[in-house]
């Protein structure tokens, strides 16, 4: 079946690219952040050195946290369209299935008023 939706397909990879870039970002932020720590715990590197740990490690959950909402929101259109794939070729299935359904001689069934045998 012919796939659709190509440059939903791209968006999808570029959110799903940015999401591993700011996971790398994140991560060199720890690691700007442990090293900030070895200094500040070595050599008493007073307040600004604390700071400079602590923006790493906020800079690491948040880019954590981005990440995951990236992804996730990639991962979630390519359900959608993996859904909606799966519809379309449900829908030519049983269409090709009902034309070799015979229509003829078969009478719709009698409504529920019509069999009633109480009286109104």
């Amino acid at each position: 079946m012919k796939r659709r939706f190509y440059v939903l397909r791209l968006v999808v990879f570029l959110f799903k690219i940015v999401a591993f870039l700011l996971l790398f970002v994140g991560l060199l932020s720890l690691v700007f952040a442990l090293v900030q720590l070895g200094s500040a715990v070595g050599k008493d590197g007073g307040w600004k050195a604390w700071t400079q740990v602590g923006v790493g490690i906020v800079g690491f959950v948040w880019a954590v946290g981005e990440f995951m909402v990236l992804y996730a929101l990639g991962e979630g259109l390519n359900v959608l369209m993996a859904i909606e794939e799966n519809t379309r070729a449900t829908a030519l299935r049983m269409t090709r299935l009902l034309a070799f359904v015979p229509t003829e001689g078969i009478e719709p069934p009698a409504s529920a008023e019509a069999t009633s045998s109480e009286p109104s």
